[in-house]
């Protein structure tokens, strides 16, 4: 999604689907086999995909976690969190 690329998933993808309807940058198919109707891809045509990878990068980039990741790899390495 930080490519601005909108989706169409399954509500039971962990809280992918959470996060896309927040934004309502996809769709969300409630059931194993559901459609989406043309109205709903109609919709998705007209999003903003520089507006959504502008907002998923600034929540959701990598590079908002890597220090945070890199100092538990650490501790971690050096046998800490026992």
């Amino acid at each position: 999604m930080c490519c601005g690329l909108t989706c169409i998933l399954s509500r039971d993808i962990g809280d992918t689907a959470r996060v896309i309807r927040k934004i309502g940058a996809g769709i969300i198919l409630d059931s194993e086999g559901a459609v989406p109707s043309v109205s709903e891809i109609r919709r998705l045509l007209t999003l903003n995909r520089e507006e959504i990878s502008k907002w998923m990068c600034q929540k959701y980039s990598s590079n908002l976690y890597f220090e945070k990741i890199l100092t538990l790899y650490r501790t971690v390495a050096e046998g800490g969190l026992a």
